[in-house]
């Protein structure tokens, strides 16, 4: 979609600063796209009032060239170059003054369209913005701007505009809060099939029914349910597969819901087709552990993805049962792929680029944890939270050096009895002791 009109033309070279030749930048605010011509003028002319002196009617010859020429651009620029330096700066700063202009940057001047924005009841679209805009807002509100979008996506896109309003209504009658990317989607397929698929349509409609467990013949309503997934480059082995995931509410409402969000997570995440996607979030909940409809979204979808061109799937099911063992489920419910991701990183930190490393470490993890319980209850030993991690990694490193769970014991019931103000430092001392001698 375009953002704006810009019109360049050069000035004359006879300036008086002596620099030659100068770009200027004419911009028509895109707005003025929406609305009708014979409306937008007159109200200029109510605004400005008569229009005998120049800068008025440099306005309107601007306004005319604008709307009537199939290359606004061009046809501006010339005109531009046949007005007089001079002159041309005078209209500028009168239109300027009478806010219908204004600099935007440098030398850069747009022809605002606030007079338009603050007489919308009085002055009508043109016919086609008009008739759009009538056809969305009966099923929801709609601003300017995306009506402007969708009329400068018609244009460009090629479609008859009677053909897109028809295919407007008909998907909006569907899913009135479809968004603008998802229409624009669905009538670029139906563009490219025009066929009549009414038997083919019915015969999907049916089958799809029936493995909704609905009994009813299919309505105009189904009909166009299954138009708008083909749209969206369903097939009916795809619509069939989202049946499977729509059992808890086997509804043509839930089935849409289904097949909107895979569309949106294929078209995010490149995983295509269907029943790729299918495969892919079955082995994501089954390495991950992720069940909620939080886990189950297009941005963890990336992130997992991009863990599998890093980790192995059992380095990350590794993680994820570490993770899920650890950390609290309200913590998990939104962020889980970091929390494993931030595992992985650090085990590869530690050294461990391999499954059987892991393991061991995850065993001597369990076992040092064990013995964390051990020194709190038979040591009596007090251990501050925000401390286990060190008291972990001593732990680990003492077990690796050969030393036995007993040994460990003891160096913390030490500690608690000497009542030791660093009861870990004490503990490193007794345990050199036993490295060293045994």
């Amino acid at each position: 979609m375009e953002s704006g009109c810009a019109v360049c033309f050069q000035g004359c070279a006879s300036n008086t600063n002596g620099r030659g030749n100068q770009a200027l930048v004419v911009c028509m605010d895109p707005l003025y796209r929406l609305f009708d011509k014979n409306g937008v003028i007159s109200l200029f002319q109510s605004k400005l009032g008569s229009t005998n002196r120049f800068e008025a009617r440099f306005l309107f010859d601007l306004l005319n060239i604008y709307y009537d020429n199939d290359k606004p651009d061009e046809a501006i620029a010339s005109y531009l170059n046949s007005v007089p330096r001079n002159r041309l700066h005078k209209a500028l700063a009168y239109l300027k003054k009478n806010r219908l202009a204004e600099t935007i940057s440098g030398r850069n001047t747009v022809i605002t369209a606030d007079l338009l924005k603050n007489s919308m009841s009085s002055v009508e679209y043109a016919p086609f913005p008009r008739e759009l805009q009538r056809i969305i807002e009966y099923y929801r509100d709609v601003s300017p701007h995306e009506l402007l979008y969708l009329v400068d996506w018609v244009r460009d896109a090629g479609i008859p505009e009677n053909l897109a309003l028809e295919y407007i209504n008909r998907l909006l009658s569907l899913d009135s809060q479809m968004s603008l990317d998802e229409l624009t989607h669905c009538m670029t397929e139906m563009n490219h099939n025009p066929k009549d698929d009414t038997e083919e349509i019915y015969k999907t409609a049916f089958v799809v029914m029936r493995a909704l467990a609905i009994d009813n013949n299919p309505g105009k309503r189904e009909q166009n349910y299954i138009r708008k997934w083909k749209s969206l480059g369903f097939s009916e082995e795809d619509i069939l597969l989202a049946c499977d995931n729509a059992l808890d509410s086997p509804t043509f409402h839930y089935v849409d819901a289904i097949i909107i969000n895979a569309r949106s997570a294929m078209d995010k995440t490149g995983i295509k087709p269907y029943k790729e996607l299918i495969r892919f979030t079955r082995e994501y909940k089954e390495i991950t552990g992720a069940s909620g409809v939080k886990d189950l979204n297009v941005s963890s979808f990336i992130r997992f993805a991009e863990l599998r061109t890093e980790y192995s799937d059992e380095e990350i099911r590794l993680a994820a049962d570490f993770v899920i063992n650890n950390y609290h489920s309200k913590i998990l419910k939104n962020n889980r792929l970091i929390y494993i991701q931030r595992v992985l990183k650090g085990w590869r930190d530690r050294g461990l680029h391999d499954i059987s490393s892991i393991r061991s470490y995850l065993d001597d993890l369990e076992h040092a944890n064990a013995l964390m319980g051990s020194i709190t209850v038979v040591a009596e030993l007090d251990v501050p939270d925000h401390q286990r991690k060190a008291y972990i990694g001593s732990i680990i490193k003492w077990l690796k050096a050969g030393c036995e769970d007993e040994d460990i014991i003891d160096a913390a019931t030490a500690a608690a009895i000497a009542e030791a103000k660093n009861p870990l430092a004490y503990m490193h001392k007794i345990m050199n002791i036993v490295m060293k001698y045994g």
